[in-house]
């Protein structure tokens, strides 16, 4: 079953980030009680394994709210608990952060570029590029887009400081022709221009004091640009083949076609298990051998061989491989979608469908047991 969520973040007093999800249904009742920026206590909540792309935590596991949650206010705890956690502009440039999990950024505009009007999937959208550096005067590209960029290109009209610290919260980076850059991820993002907050007053005071200061050219007109994304140039382009001309082929194609799904294929099963730190498939393993083996090892938690890792690992989480029967006027054959693929389709997480398997499984054998007695 697929279910809308509401979304938040929460943090505890050591300012680490989990994600929280809300079914549809308690969006109502929580709204009320979960206010942005307030300290709550949160108890009798589920957990589950986090998965899919632009994460707001990088926590493994993601806190899911039920009838039974309550939620009230607790006046000792720390007021001023953010969950602020900036990245370093040098990781970005080194590729040592997954792109799968969205990031905060502080950084000194030190340059605002004109902004450009993209038709982009037959929407007129505006788009703002600027320049940031860290306290190591290392430089990095921001991209902004919609009323972000509206919202920037009216701060910097009526811009009265000379120095602008810039906060980019739970921004995504990307990498386009070798060059990575940050940028609002859809509407989950939040901006904020020299903010009062401890953080950003400490960032401020390490900066280089080499009399860096903003330059912005105010724009005597916009810039009309035609854009497309990859994915729709993708379809303009490439050649279309039935099915029949698929099958049929006697060389590697690449191609689009119009099928309809005619059932999912699970005789194979439906997901595999992958490794949270290399995104590779583990394997299952004996328990009692590896006990005899290595018995110096946690065995709290189920275990798994990866092989990149080449180690025992117990950080996993289920991802899809999902076999789809199609057709068309041709004739039919079997697609095989990986895990982002198949989210696209399904609508919801392999992770979200296992734990709704395993519950059904145990209330299944609860009745069972009941009826027996």
């Amino acid at each position: 079953m697929v279910w809308k969520r509401w979304r938040r973040l929460s943090f505890d007093e050591r300012n680490q980030v989990i994600h929280c999800t809300v079914k549809k249904e308690f969006i109502r009742r929580m709204d009320v009680l979960l206010v942005e920026g307030e300290t709550k206590v949160i108890t009798n909540f589920t957990v589950s394994p986090a998965s899919g792309r632009f994460r707001t935590s990088g926590h493994v596991y993601k806190i899911v709210l039920a009838q039974t949650t309550t939620i009230r206010t607790d006046l000792d705890l720390p007021p001023n608990v953010l969950g602020l956690h900036p990245v370093r502009f040098n990781d970005i440039h080194d590729g040592k952060l997954n792109p799968d999990f969205l990031i905060d950024v502080f950084g000194q505009i030190v340059e605002i570029g004109n902004v450009e009007i993209l038709n982009v999937s037959k929407k007129q959208t505006k788009r703002l590029t600027m320049v940031l550096r860290d306290t190591n005067d290392v430089r990095l590209n921001c991209v902004l887009w919609g009323e972000f960029a509206e919202q920037l290109e009216a701060f910097a009209q009526n811009l009265h400081e000379a120095v602008v610290v810039f906060v980019l919260r739970f921004g995504k980076i990307r990498l386009y022709q070798n060059v990575w850059s940050v940028g609002n991820c859809y509407n989950c993002s939040i901006v904020m221009n020299n903010p009062d907050l401890p953080e950003v007053i400490a960032f401020r005071d390490r900066l280089p004091k080499d009399g860096v200061t903003l330059s912005y050219t105010h724009p005597n007109q916009l810039t009309i640009v035609n854009s497309v994304s990859v994915r729709a140039d993708f379809l303009t382009h490439s050649p279309r083949r039935t099915i029949s001309e698929i099958v049929s082929a006697s060389e590697n194609i690449k191609c689009v076609t119009m099928a309809t799904i005619m059932s999912i294929d699970t005789e194979y099963g439906w997901y595999y298990m992958e490794c949270q730190t290399c995104q590779k498939k583990v394997l299952p393993v004996d328990m009692e051998a590896v006990k005899e083996e290595s018995p110096q090892l946690d065995f709290s938690k189920k275990l798994w061989k990866c092989p990149k890792c080449e180690d025992y690992v117990d950080n996993v989480v289920p991802v899809f491989l999902l076999h789809f029967r199609v057709m068309d006027g041709t004739g039919e054959t079997k697609f095989l979608l990986f895990d982002k693929l198949a989210m696209e389709v399904v609508n919801t997480t392999a992770a979200e469908l296992v734990d709704n398997f395993d519950e059904f499984k145990r209330d299944n054998m609860c009745r069972i047991r009941r009826s027996c007695q």
